[in-house]
């Protein structure tokens, strides 16, 4: 059995695809690892460059082509082959940091718990600048444990975690297609599926920020705002009809879904004053849905215009505008 499962969702990144898999080509991690490339309908020379990784080392990487279906449907692809012990993302324009890539890997060989929780880096395309996000400001490293003992207030992105392949294959976990975001629908879906857990303080995903094309770009928040709304829904949906432990809604769900509801909201601010209507049914919805999350998002200028019933939105919006940081939506 290989020890880890990386799914590489690719589309249209024949610029980067090499950074992406050069680190397992050395010689002490290749054979630890299973590379899943899913090429999701592109339209360059993605597939191209994958196959001749593919066809040199057919012991490490699998190519799958198929039509374009979006980042979720990439994970519904590779995930049911996924043979490894355990199971982690990639983006096709992102990498895995090659000076801690084997010490990773000797780390999954050792462990057992469902989710192993790391650290990355996030390098800005324009300036080059690296900078290190340790998933945890304070935990204990290489000890075990559980959403009881979550640490408080402390939230993870998927590019943090590696989740065990029996905790969440053939668990009927589906993530929405043709949709963006859906990175936190896997994450928040496969936590659902974990009990025991661990952090290392190792920075092995290596995040590239700053494109244009990126979904958290602002740019990429105006064209993409309704995936947002779809992929929130969602997980409200998921939240509301399947059989979730109490530590992970109490301890993690919740402050989450919270967070991101703040978020989703005050980015509309950003975006035409047209929207309001879309952000006042977004609000009315988790209103219904959820009424806990509604209640504990209900902070700053979000309880402002639930108060005043949204009169006060285009002024709120026109402040946001002015003091916005593009780096701080990062």
């Amino acid at each position: 059995m290989k020890t880890l499962t990386v799914s590489v969702a690719s589309y249209n990144i024949e610029k980067f695809i090499d950074q992406a898999l050069e680190p397992f080509l050395s010689d002490d991690v290749r054979s630890d690892v299973e590379v899943i490339i899913v090429n999701d309908g592109s339209k360059d020379r993605t597939s191209e460059i994958a196959h001749r990784y593919a066809e040199k080392y057919p012991d490490t990487f699998i190519v799958v082509d198929k039509v374009n279906g979006g980042y979720g449907s990439t994970i519904n692809t590779s995930l049911p082959m996924a043979s490894g012990k355990y199971y982690k993302l990639l983006d096709g324009d992102d990498w895995y940091n090659p000076e801690c890539l084997k010490e990773y890997i000797n780390i999954l060989k050792e462990s057992n718990e469902d989710l192993i929780i790391t650290s990355g880096i996030w390098k800005e395309e324009e300036t080059g600048k690296e900078t290190i996000h340790p998933a945890f400001g304070e935990c204990e490293e290489n000890i075990q444990f559980t959403f009881e003992k979550y640490p408080t207030n402390q939230s993870i992105h998927a590019y943090n975690t590696t989740f065990k392949t029996s905790c969440i294959k053939n668990q009927g976990i589906t993530i929405t297609e043709n949709c963006f975001y859906t990175d936190t629908e896997f994450l928040l879906k496969c936590l659902s599926k974990c009990n025991t857990m661990k952090y290392f303080n190792i920075p092995i995903y290596m995040y590239r920020i700053g494109r244009d094309e990126q979904s958290m770009s602002l740019e990429g928040l105006k064209r993409h705002y309704k995936d947002a709304i779809r992929y929130y829904k969602e997980i409200i949906r998921y939240q509301n009809t399947e059989t979730l432990s109490e530590a992970y809604k109490n301890n993690y769900l919740e402050n989450a879904l919270v967070s991101l509801l703040q978020y989703h909201l005050s980015t509309f601010y950003l975006l035409p004053i047209k929207l309001k209507k879309e952000y006042i049914e977004l609000d009315k919805y988790i209103k219904e849905k959820s009424k806990r999350i509604y209640k504990l998002s209900s902070t700053g200028r979000i309880k402002i215009l639930r108060k005043t019933h949204y009169i006060g939105y285009s002024i709120v919006a026109w402040y946001s505008k002015i003091k916005f940081d593009r780096r701080s939506i990062i």
